[in-house]
């Protein structure tokens, strides 16, 4: 299905006129429509029945949300027509964010009935409504983790098992976990492996630990986390909405309110590819702590060799799910 990014892409970027918002219909969506708004922004317009509720308005610094606003549409075979709609903005001076609000409210649509009533899209909205509200607050996290762990996502041999499996939050210890193994990512722009561990996270406790080493190298013809995140989403098959909604909602939390700087930064993915590396946890070294009151410890490692030795595939991660 034709993702509402590329229905907004092919607009003609007429300007706007007393004929209405250019717009084309989503697939599978009958009455709901992807529009361009009158400074050139992406709108989405929903469909309701029922008899119209007021209800609030929503405004927030990067989107907004009228509820049973009367727009006039003009769609693909230049046919004009009026009618009311739940209709959702992404502000028009946030360029860095047309994308991300284009993933984030397709995801919306996913449950959501052909023909809701409003009461059913503001539930929806609620959720997009916490999204925005982390792009107000400042990251906690660097970037090319985020790209990092994305693009483990994206090369895994399931995008599902491993969106299922990746963090829920920031204190999480391990990045990736299942029933019975263990993840963590690193990340380097250097050119050899050296990363900082927690000693938690390679010991060899009750679970089989893994950590994969990853080399990244900038590009300007790169992928960003958001579209690394598009393409995901896009190979989703089960458990949609859940899974999409746990995407975004980890990449939001690390675009923070300095999403137009995060979400410029590219790095070459087939550099990545080249060189990423599946590593099991037992062959780090690691320092002995045999005083029981030092706790905590955290300690850097050249893997570069260990790495280099290692024949293990992201697939042997997951393999004790």
């Amino acid at each position: 299905m034709q993702s509402v990014k590329h229905i907004f892409a092919a607009l003609p970027r007429r300007a706007s006129s007393l004929e209405g918002l250019e717009a084309d219909r989503i697939p599978s969506r009958p009455n709901d429509y992807v529009a361009l708004g009158t400074e050139g922004q992406p709108v989405l317009l929903v469909a309701f029945s029922g008899s119209e509720v007021y209800k609030t308005p929503i405004r927030l610094r990067h989107f907004s949300v009228d509820f049973g606003s009367t727009c006039r549409v003009r769609n693909a075979a230049g046919e004009s027509f009026e009618s009311k709609f739940v209709v959702i903005t992404c502000s028009a001076g946030d360029v860095e964010l047309y994308d991300f609000f284009l993933g984030v409210v397709e995801s919306l649509l996913i449950d959501l009935p052909v023909l809701p009533e409003t009461s059913d899209v503001q539930r929806s909205v609620m959720s997009l409504v916490e999204l925005f509200r982390k792009l107000e607050v400042p990251s906690h996290r660097a970037i090319k983790g985020l790209w990092a762990e994305l693009f483990v996502v994206y090369k895994s041999p399931s995008v599902g098992l491993w969106l299922a499996a990746w963090r829920g939050g920031v204190t999480d210890k391990f990045d990736f976990a299942w029933n019975q193994s263990r993840m963590d990512v690193k990340v380097t722009e250097g050119p050899r492996r050296i990363h900082e561990f927690a000693l938690a996270q390679v010991d060899e406790l009750a679970h089989a630990t893994f950590v994969t080493s990853l080399l990244l190298r900038r590009s300007s013809s790169g992928l960003n986390v958001i579209e690394l995140a598009m393409r995901i989403a896009e190979r989703v098959t089960t458990n949609k909405r859940n899974l999409i909604q746990k995407l975004w909602t980890n990449v939001s939390d690390t675009l923070g309110a300095d999403f137009a700087i995060n979400s410029d930064l590219k790095f070459d993915p087939t550099f990545a590819a080249n060189n990423l590396r599946v590593v099991a946890a037992k062959l780090i070294p690691k320092p002995d702590v045999l005083d029981s009151r030092v706790y905590d410890v955290r300690f850097k490692v050249d893997i570069s060799e260990i790495a280099d030795q290692t024949i293990l595939v992201l697939g042997d991660c997951s393999s004790c799910a």
